[in-house]
């Protein structure tokens, strides 16, 4: 092969020398060009074949930058997206080290805030022990003066009961009632200014005077009464037995007095009777008595006495023909049967010193439960028209109430009765006009109340003998006349 240089603006080739038709291998220079050109063909050969090599290499190379660029663009995105994601995590940081700040500026905040309370918490605890110590004190002071008022709760039964003593065991209250439209002035009862006497005008005759522990005018109401007996009452919870009687002629005004208005009448709480009255003290005095570590519980029963025959107004079936036996009016209609066995039993050692058996005993847990045990009794009593009064009471009835209190503080126990009486009207058989079984209750009634007088008499006096026995009133009422 031959290289064939090229002229301007060709390029050069190899080619083979044979192929060269101006070669010539004769003549006499022949064998050196010849040589000359086979050498220089030689290395323009072996340069090519390093020029090919160094081609490939090249290509290789050129293939592995290609390789490498490939790369280089890929990190490059790799790179930009580190960088973006580099950005990105630079400002969380930078948000969570302002957080962190702020948490931290917070957590300062909170620990001053936390030493602030703490200190709080050490001046609190401070005062706490001091009134601690200062209660402490107190609750001894309080036991010492709850010991003092339960002593002198104890001081003020006793003193209570020596007034009521000195003011006489026995006392009779006189109270007027003001005339009625038919009823002749010029003979009516006169109140004098002391309060304590009134003079008896008959139409000629000259003033009769008498005296009393007390005179309520006609304008007197239930209220000013129960003013006067109310201190009974007390007694009665501080575990006395005591009894309250509404005496005088029919028509007087016992009933009135003892309960109040007929039902279904308007009144005010001035015009209840004693009864009502009576109960609702006792219920406010046990609440006040409360802090004082006392509790009470009441119970009630209610009795008639018609013809010396005990009947429980409570029970709602009326008595038989045989109990009434003057046929005296019963509102109750519905069907009668005969009377169970009332029996009066005394034994002073028991918790009760009487009781009547066969007859009901109610609890009392609020003040209108009395009412409506007032409105049962006086829809069984017995009463009847008579000349004297057109619904003239023919029985005594008898309203008791047994009240027990406890104080778990001092162990105190205390049961006391108050025994409120409405009497029968007392009547004259000529006033009266009483013929039949009208006058066999007039007698009954009459030697009841005279028996009634001989104990209260004998009582007063102190005598040996009292007689209890000679009538059912007085003996259903021995454990409280007799007692304290």
């Amino acid at each position: 092969d031959a290289v064939t240089p090229g002229g301007p603006g060709r390029q050069g080739r190899v080619t083979d020398a044979s192929e060269d038709s101006g070669y010539s291998s004769h003549g006499s220079s022949g064998p050196r060009i010849s040589e000359y050109f086979w050498e220089i063909f030689t290395k323009m050969k072996s340069s090519n074949n390093l020029l090919r090599e160094e081609n490939m290499k090249l290509n290789a190379n050129v293939v592995s930058l290609q390789q490498d660029l490939a790369k280089s663009r890929t990190n490059e995105l790799l790179l930009e997206k580190s960088k973006k994601q580099t950005s990105k995590f630079k400002e969380e940081l930078e948000h969570y080290r302002m957080k962190s700040d702020s948490a931290e500026q917070t957590l300062q905040n909170t620990k001053l805030e936390l030493d602030q309370q703490l200190l709080t918490l050490d001046s609190l605890n401070r005062q706490i022990d001091a009134l601690q110590r200062a209660l402490g004190e107190k609750e001894n002071q309080i036991s010492q003066m709850d010991v003092v008022i339960t002593e002198g709760q104890m001081v003020r039964r006793k003193l209570h009961n020596c007034i009521q003593e000195l003011k006489g065991n026995i006392r009779v209250y006189c109270r007027v009632r003001p005339s009625l439209p038919n009823e002749d002035e010029d003979s009516a009862i006169r109140c004098r200014p002391d309060g304590s006497s009134v003079d008896i005008r008959s139409a000629g005759a000259s003033p009769k005077s008498f005296q009393f522990d007390k005179v309520f005018s006609p304008a007197a109401t239930n209220a000013d009464v129960f003013d006067e007996i109310s201190q009974l009452v007390q007694s009665a919870l501080d575990g006395y037995r005591v009894c309250i009687f509404a005496y005088g002629q029919t028509g007087s005004g016992k009933t009135y007095t003892m309960e109040g208005p007929a039902r279904g009448t308007a009144s005010s709480r001035m015009q209840d009777g004693m009864i009502p009255q009576a109960v609702n003290q006792l219920f406010e005095s046990a609440e006040k008595l409360k802090p004082n570590g006392w509790t009470f519980s009441l119970s009630a029963q209610f009795l008639e006495i018609y013809n010396e025959a005990i009947r429980d107004l409570l029970d709602t079936t009326p008595p038989s023909k045989d109990f009434r036996a003057s046929g005296a009016s019963i509102n109750n209609k519905a069907q009668q049967k005969a009377p169970q066995k009332i029996e009066i039993k005394h034994d002073p050692q028991s918790r009760l010193p009487t009781v009547v058996t066969g007859v009901a005993v109610v609890p009392v847990s609020e003040a209108a439960t009395v009412q409506e045990l007032l409105v049962t009794a006086a829809k069984n009593r017995s009463s009847a028209a008579t000349n004297a009064n057109e619904h003239s009471s023919r029985s005594h009835s008898v309203f008791t109430i047994f009240i027990e209190g406890n104080n778990l503080r001092t162990n105190e126990h205390t049961v006391g009765v108050l025994n409120l009486i409405d009497l029968a009207g007392s009547e004259r058989l000529q006033h009266s006009g009483s013929t039949g079984d009208r006058l066999k209750e007039t007698q009954h009634i009459n030697k009841s109340l005279s028996c009634l007088g001989d104990v209260i008499h004998a009582l007063s006096h102190k005598t040996a003998h009292i007689p209890f026995r000679n009538s059912k009133l007085t003996y259903l009422l021995q454990g409280s006349l007799g007692g304290d």
